[in-house]
């Protein structure tokens, strides 16, 4: 498969802190969610794709070393949330997202 953010994530990825890596993270499954209620599956699996993605970068990023099992317990429930029978909470997956959201704004 094709990374389909490969520029940031070779250039600038590893430059980002946990909150900037989890928000770009979160924007993606927000986009995943919205196609999901949209019924529009194929870009649903676009986003999915991304959000998987950057989920991949981050575990393997050594600052966060001893995290694996979470980022593993994310991509499990995002691949879930990409099916069309998906029984995933979307409200829950947003408010797992939001406090990173706060932190990055701050910057």
């Amino acid at each position: 498969m094709t990374n389909i953010h490969s520029e940031t994530i070779e250039k600038r990825w590893s430059g980002f802190s946990l909150a900037e890596q989890m928000s770009h993270i979160g924007s993606e499954v927000g986009r995943l969610i919205t196609w999901r209620n949209r019924k529009k599956f194929s870009l649903a699996e676009t986003s999915a794709r991304r959000a998987l993605e950057l989920i991949e970068a981050t575990a393997i990023d050594p600052r966060w070393q001893g995290k694996e099992g979470e980022f593993q317990s994310l991509k499990k429930t995002i691949e879930s949330l990409a099916k069309e029978e998906s029984v995933v909470d979307p409200l829950s997956i947003n408010r797992y997202f939001l406090p990173f959201f706060a932190l990055a704004a701050r910057g």
